[in-house]
């Protein structure tokens, strides 16, 4: 049924790139040179055929092309949805990183906000500066690498103004993040 199925969509990738065999098919190119630039030369016969081949292998190949990168896109889609569960996806989370999204969970808009400054930086999230010494490079670093963390696995996003959402996969992740003090 698959194969069916893709000689169907080449088929018709093909059909819908004709309009490279229409020069070959309206009209008659060497009749056209005659009439431009006056000569008088008879063209093989061979020569329009190999036109309209030429024109059938470019749509062929341009049908090709487009349904490979088709199945490329959707092969990233799946293997990016695969094995994307929140219970799996908690597995996989650093304790900063839940930390971080449970706090944002209950934060009234969802939000995390993150400034660099000259003295260092700000993550704060539901009322709370997460960043302990905003001085240090590492602090900064490990929480700058949370906010990755969360961004990859498509929990948060970000807005230009370096303020992360949470999205609705966030969410059902931090419901199954257990409240502090319980197991």
């Amino acid at each position: 049924m698959e194969l069916l199925t893709s000689v169907r969509l080449f088929l018709l990738g093909i059909l819908k790139r004709i309009y490279w065999l229409l020069p070959t098919l309206i009209l008659d190119p060497f009749d056209l040179i005659k009439r431009i630039f006056r000569v008088n030369y008879v063209m093989p016969q061979w020569s329009i055929w190999f036109l309209f081949s030429l024109g059938w292998v470019i749509a062929m190949l341009l049908t090709y092309h487009e349904l490979r990168l088709n199945k490329l896109s959707v092969d990233i889609e799946l293997k990016a949805l695969k094995g994307n569960t929140p219970e799996e996806i908690l597995a996989r989370l650093s304790s900063e990183a839940k930390i971080i999204l449970k706090e944002a969970s209950v934060d009234q808009l969802g939000s995390i906000y993150y400034s660099r400054y000259m003295g260092g930086a700000s993550l704060q999230t539901n009322g709370k500066n997460l960043i302990n010494n905003q001085e240090d490079a590492r602090e900064r670093a490990k929480w700058e690498s949370v906010l990755s963390e969360l961004t990859n696995e498509n929990l948060v996003s970000k807005t230009p103004s370096n303020v992360y959402k949470i999205l609705t996969l966030g969410y059902s992740v931090a419901d199954k993040i257990p409240k502090a003090g319980q197991t």
